[in-house]
This record gives C-alpha cells, structure tokens and sequence, in this order.
C-alpha cells in the first residue's frame, strides 16, 4: 500500500475523534460559550428576578414612591335637641322667622325660656353654654349667676318695626330657680343672640312646638 493510501485511512480513522472532543468541550465552557457552539440563546439561570429596562439616559429605572394612607377622621354624632345634655345644640334652616315674645317660666323639674315666632316658622339656631356673652365689638356682657347660655336665631326677619317686636325682652332679671337674667346681646344682620343667665350649668333640652322654640334647663 502507498504512503498516500495510509495518510488518507488514517485521517478517516481521525474525524469521528475530533468532532468527539469538540462536542465535549462545548458542554464544559461557560453559558455565553455555549451560545456560540449550539447557536441558540443561553438559557437565564433558574430564580432570576427580572428586573425593569434602563431609562433613556442608562440610569436604572426609578421607583414609584409609596401613595400615603390617610385615615379620615372618626365622625362624631350630634347630640338630639330634645335630648338632656349640657352639649350643644344647633339645627340649620332655610326659613326665616320674625321674633314677636320671649318669656320664662318655672315648670315642675325646669325652667323653660319660650322664644315665640310670627308665621308658624322657627328659624335656624344655636343653644350652647359659653365662657363669656360678647356683643358684636367684643364688649363682654356680664349675666346674672355663674353659667351663660348662649341662644342664636341665624335668619331672623324684619317687620315693619324691625327684626323683633316691640316687647320682646331685651334686658331682664328673674328668680326662677335656674333662670336669673335674659339679654338681648346681638341684633345684627338678621341674626339674634341671646344670654342666659343660670344660677349653674344645668342640662338642657330643645323642641320647637309650633311657631315656638322652647329651651328646659333642669332644676339641679
């Protein structure tokens, strides 16, 4: 046999050897190497987190900052009119009313102060116990005892003779056991204000009777 004879069997013999060796080493070098010798994309290794794309500029993506919580606050319920209490009290209405009597009287277990009103209607008002009555200048009124009681009509409407008629109280004493004054404090702009003077702070309640506002101060 010639020598070119022996050098072609012996590089037959050689080619399954190579392409052996080559397929080893590609299952050994690392992922981006085995991109190249299978000519597929590198599978991502397992539990990667992904994460979002770079801006525009090749800064990391910023993170939203958190919304805030905000818990309204708890809404407190009204005290009822006719309820017994030394809290406030105050009703919003529409109508007008033109004031023509206050009046006080002692019943069996209070004081009733009765604030009467032409036309069957009772405008919107405020009844609360206040440190000190101030006229609209902030001139301090003093009252008769040691607690004042405030009484705001909001839409009080004018006659022919003003917001109130002629005989309504605007400055009077009384020996009642828990009434000891009534003054007129504010006639200004439809609203009237009103001070209670009380020989203590009592519970009170409100109802509105008709054309009639009644306001009780239990005897202590």
């Amino acid at each position: 046999m010639s020598r070119r004879s022996v050098r072609r069997r012996d590089r037959a013999r050689l080619r399954p050897l190579a392409a052996a060796v080559a397929a080893t080493a590609c299952l050994v070098l690392l992922p981006a190497t085995l991109t190249a010798c299978t000519g597929g994309p590198a599978p991502a290794p397992s539990g990667t987190v992904a994460t979002g794309s770079p801006g525009g500029d090749g800064a990391p993506p910023e993170t939203p900052a958190p919304v805030p919580t905000v818990t309204p606050a708890p809404t407190l319920d009204p005290v009822a009119p006719e309820t017994l209490s030394t809290a406030p009290r105050s009703v919003t209405s529409e109508v007008a009313g033109r004031l023509t009597s206050v009046t006080a009287r002692s019943a069996a277990t209070s004081d009733q102060v009765r604030f009467e009103f032409a036309d069957g209607l009772v405008p919107g008002y405020d009844v609360r116990y206040v440190d000190v009555m101030e006229r609209a200048e902030d001139e301090a009124v003093l009252l008769a005892g040691s607690a004042a009681l405030s009484v705001t009509f909001t839409s009080s409407a004018p006659g022919p003779e003003g917001t109130t008629a002629p005989d309504v109280v605007t400055n009077e004493t009384f020996g009642l056991p828990v009434v000891r004054q009534i003054v007129l404090v504010t006639n200004l702009g439809g609203t009237l204000t009103f001070g209670v003077g009380a020989s203590t702070q009592v519970p009170f309640t409100v109802t509105v009777d008709g054309a009639t506002l009644v306001v009780d101060l239990q005897h202590p």
